[in-house]
């Protein structure tokens, strides 16, 4: 037999790099019950048991369940509650996790760089990309039952979704004053270049601002940028918690609900607008409970969020 007769066997991509943090560095899902108005335990136990009633189980993205224990997503949309029920011999012996889920429907490919869990909540936060380089922290709402099926440089559909700690208007026209050169000078360099070639790959444009020269004196003239216009994630820096962050963005849609006979908003949020006219917005949805401010379509909001995503599928190439 040749070489060339040989079956070929393919190579599976590897597994994304995986780091694990302990119970305290991961923190506990109790503030995120309470953004919710679940603050005792006699709220969440009924919750979770209300919740049993119009429960799903999702498979993985293998298509297998494990066989150790059950991810149990109850409730109705937009707002679930997941319980990770442990099994023995088969048969339910306790809770080992639960927290609110946000079923998002704004959906974005993403690949998984890094996955940072925690084995005694059996949970992780995904550090994901865009398809425009954008780094993200989001808590895995589905790891239980997706973990052994994540591979590197594979794309997959992500239902990015949050809960607000606190969310408030930006003041229309706050303005912030740049003087440093270098700051200003790249601020315009950037301008000139993206406006001439907005499709410039990422390698040349690093060349062509370090290359770039002010044509006029205006060129070096301090910088006046609109703060209300702004777009900005910023994820938390306790690591094992970067799915805490924060945002500015403006919002492009909102629905007024109840859950559990609590009045809710679910808010549409434009966090990211992208580098030129070609990129897709980064758009989230956010639960918001607080029945005192009650927000509308174009208003520009900022406030901490925690970051979520569900992965439903893969992109097959």
């Amino acid at each position: 037999m040749t070489d060339s007769a040989l079956p070929v066997t393919p190579v599976s991509p590897a597994a994304p790099e995986h780091v694990h943090v302990d119970d305290e560095q991961f923190g506990s899902h109790l503030q995120h019950w309470q953004i919710i108005g679940l603050d005792d335990d006699e709220q969440r136990i009924r919750c979770f048991t209300d919740s049993l009633e119009q429960a799903v189980v999702p498979a993985g993205l293998d298509g297998q369940e494990p066989q150790d224990f059950w991810l149990i997503c109850g409730l109705e949309a937009p707002l679930r509650v997941v319980q990770l029920i442990e099994l023995a011999q088969g048969k339910p012996s306790g809770i080992r996790n639960a927290y609110p889920m946000v079923d998002s429907a704004r959906l974005r490919r993403v690949q998984i760089e890094r996955v940072i869990s925690c084995e005694a909540q059996a949970s992780a936060i995904l550090q994901l990309r865009t398809e425009d380089d954008t780094t993200l922290y989001a808590f895995d709402t589905l790891f239980a039952v997706n973990q052994q099926a994540y591979r590197q440089q594979v794309w997959y559909e992500a239902a990015l979704g949050a809960l607000a700690y606190d969310l408030q208007r930006v003041t229309p026209g706050q303005v912030l004053d740049i003087t440093d050169p270098a700051a200003i000078r790249h601020h315009r360099a950037l301008n000139s270049i993206l406006a001439a070639r907005p499709d410039i790959p990422h390698e040349q444009l690093q060349q062509a601002l370090h290359d770039w020269q002010p044509q006029s004196a205006d060129d070096e003239r301090p910088l006046q940028i609109n703060l209300s216009d702004m777009v900005a994630y910023l994820h938390g820096d306790h690591f094992g918690q970067q799915d805490e962050a924060w945002i500015q963005g403006e919002i492009i849609g909102c629905a007024s609900l109840n859950w559990q006979a609590r009045p809710v908003q679910l808010l549409d949020v434009v966090i990211q607008r992208g580098d030129d006219a070609g990129s897709m917005p980064l758009v989230i949805q956010i639960i918001h409970a607080n029945p005192e401010l009650i927000f509308s379509v174009g208003d520009k909001i900022c406030g901490n969020i925690w970051l979520q995503a569900a992965i439903y599928d893969k992109y097959e190439t």
